[in-house]
């Protein structure tokens, strides 16, 4: 999946773990944030992806939260996971 077919160019996507990714979109209000989350999961789910020779379906689950002024990133790191 190229990044641009589900998230906005002001968007930045990272590695967080192993099997964990971060999406931050910068001044972007809950409600947005949850149709470009729920656009990136339907992506992913609706692509195959084949890894020798074998077809796998992928699926995620996404945690949102809301940054402010005084929030750190493990709080938000923290608060998405339980999400």
């Amino acid at each position: 999946m190229h990044k641009k077919k589900s998230v906005r160019g002001e968007d930045f996507v990272a590695r967080l773990g192993s099997e964990e990714f971060v999406l931050f979109m910068p001044k972007t209000n809950l409600l947005d944030a949850t149709h470009i989350a729920e656009r990136v999961r339907r992506t992913i789910d609706s692509s195959e992806y084949t890894s020798r020779g074998l077809s796998i379906h992928i699926t995620i689950s996404l945690g949102l939260v809301q940054s402010f002024k005084d929030s750190t990133h493990a709080e938000l790191f923290e608060l998405a996971d339980i999400a």
